[in-house]
């Protein structure tokens, strides 16, 4: 049995994302596959360059990011209030 542990309900999604960092100089596509009020799961073609923290698009709306977790081309993030 799966105990759900997240504080807030994520929604699936298959939404477009760009990932900015090092002062907006690098971006990252990525696949935004859940969302919540509290953070994403983020498919990328590779983890390895990502920064712990970001700025994550999505459309108009715009995330200060931090990484959580990192496995196979995907990463867990939740927002920096």
């Amino acid at each position: 049995m799966l105990i759900e542990r997240r504080h807030s309900p994520r929604r699936r999604t298959l939404k477009e994302g760009r990932i900015f960092f090092d002062d907006k100089r690098s971006v990252v596509a990525c696949t935004v596959l859940n969302l919540s009020d509290k953070g994403a799961n983020l498919r990328l073609l590779s983890v390895a360059d990502v920064p712990d923290t970001f700025e994550l698009h999505i459309g108009n709306e715009v995330h200060a990011a931090w990484v959580v977790w990192k496995a196979d081309g995907t990463l867990g993030v939740t927002w920096i209030s």
